[in-house]
């Protein structure tokens, strides 16, 4: 059930938002310790108002709420609250088994509930154990991420229990949220779009966005993995596009470490990952897991058998393309990464007859680019060339020494091309100099765009 938490003030707001609630919301969490002021009876009028099951839930300071009050207190509100005419009441680990025991005794069902916000355990079934209860019906388990693998581990763990609601805090939390659903969680906890408070809790618009209702046990996964992930469209274009085409699929981001590949990846099948992109710093250390000749993989396909290609190249010459001719063209590919590598690759396959040229701050890089794909480098004797096509691929922050754009503007002029593949900033310091110059402009966004249609290709490719 997609649950929307009511963090109201008052009892009245309260009631004001549910007469504007979404139809895709199931169930309600009432934070009482939101409220200013309430009774038994007030609240019982919000739930007999309220047209699905109503949540109630008195959190301490200690546990992220804001009942400031002694744990007496709040106990004995416990025991009166689950009088209320509401379907379930949540009762944390910690509150003692005789005010459990008291509270069973009325109609309310309790949710049983975990919270951890400094870490996930290793040992969830030990913490699964020692939640059980003869009386209570439901059980949540809540803890903070601080990798994508807690994440993992947790949908993994909650597919095994029915009537477990596990799901992670923080950044790498959040595709324990988006994929509740694909483990048959019993609530997936949402806010309001509007004006929404609470860091990392998905508003009713992102589950909607990510067409929540619509996901079921067919459902294919496919995922950005890499960091950062954050500011990727890609959820966005990808999700997009898999309505328009009515294709069964979704798409998310997991942030993940080099470290962490191999674990991921033997857990990818399990959790029906079938595609994924790949983004820095993982685009040269997935070919030690996967049969390439390629030195720098952005898409793989896991199912039915493992296969990988790099798109950034494609979609480069595709997005250049769209501005200015390429054959015979003079080329300077700043950086010398994994997405370097990719576009050097495809610009030296093609037929343009392309002259590369490689800058990076790690020169031994750049010149085994230079020896790989047919070309030269800035410690060459190149002072008399023109370029007529530049193409970034060092991050924004490399800008941050001045020195690198002033060696880079006597280049720059009128007749050029300026390409930069980064898309968060827009425009980046490069792309700002080479508007000064009045030097044609291309975007990231349309590398992003065009790479991501031959991502959608080679996914899909029989």
């Amino acid at each position: 059930m997609l649950t929307l938490i009511l963090n109201c003030k008052t009892i009245l707001d309260a009631q004001q938002t549910l007469t504007t609630i979404d139809p895709i919301i199931t169930a309600i969490e009432l934070r009482v310790d939101y409220l200013e002021n309430h009774t038994l009876e007030t609240i019982n009028s919000l739930c007999q108002q309220a047209t699905v099951p109503v949540i109630l839930t008195l959190r301490n300071q200690q546990d992220g709420g804001r009942f400031d009050s002694s744990e007496i207190e709040r106990h004995q509100l416990l025991i009166k609250l689950s009088e209320a005419k509401a379907e379930y009441i949540d009762i944390e680990d910690h509150v003692p088994t005789r005010v459990l025991d008291r509270v069973l005794r009325n109609e309310i069902k309790v949710i049983r509930s975990h919270h951890d916000f400094q870490a996930t355990t290793e040992d969830l079934n030990e913490l699964w154990q020692s939640l059980q209860h003869p009386g209570v019906s439901q059980y949540k388990i809540a803890t903070k991420a601080n990798s994508s693998l807690d994440s993992l581990r947790m949908l993994l763990f909650s597919k095994k229990h029915h009537n477990l609601t596990a799901h992670c805090m923080g950044e790498d939390g959040l595709l324990s949220r988006y994929l509740a659903t694909l483990v048959n969680t019993p609530f997936i906890f949402s806010q309001s779009s509007v004006n929404p408070v609470m860091e990392y809790i998905p508003t009713i618009k992102d589950f909607k966005e990510f067409q929540l209702q619509s996901i079921n046990q067919k459902t294919k996964l496919y995922a950005l993995i890499g960091d950062p992930v954050r500011h990727s469209p890609g959820m966005q274009f990808h999700n997009r596009y898999f309505k328009e085409q009515n294709i069964n699929a979704r798409y998310i981001h997991i942030r993940l470490q080099k470290d962490e590949l191999n674990t991921f990846l033997s857990q990818a099948n399990e959790l029906g990952i079938y595609g994924l992109s790949v983004t820095i710093p993982l685009k040269q250390a997935l070919t030690e897991y996967v049969s390439t000749d390629l030195k720098a993989i952005n898409t793989v396909r896991l199912m039915p058998a493992i296969q990988c290609c790099n798109t950034d190249g494609i979609g480069t010459i595709n997005a250049l393309l769209e501005k200015t001719t390429l054959q015979n063209k003079s080329i300077l590919i700043l950086g010398a990464g994994g997405t370097a590598n990719g576009i050097a690759d495809a610009l030296s396959r093609a037929s343009f007859s392309c002259q590369l040229c490689f800058l990076n701050r790690t020169a031994s890089k750049a010149k085994q680019l230079a020896r790989r794909h047919g070309g030269t480098t800035m410690t060459d004797d190149i002072s008399h060339l023109n370029f007529d096509v530049i193409i970034n691929t060092l991050p924004p922050q490399a800008y941050n020494d001045s020195s690198l754009l002033e060696k880079i503007a006597r280049w720059i002029d009128p007749q050029t091309t300026v390409m930069d593949v980064n898309y968060h900033p827009k425009h980046t310091p490069l792309l700002k100099l080479a508007n000064t110059k009045q030097a044609t402009t291309v975007f990231g966004e349309r590398l992003f765009y065009h790479q991501a249609i031959e991502q959608q290709n080679f996914w899909r490719r029989t």
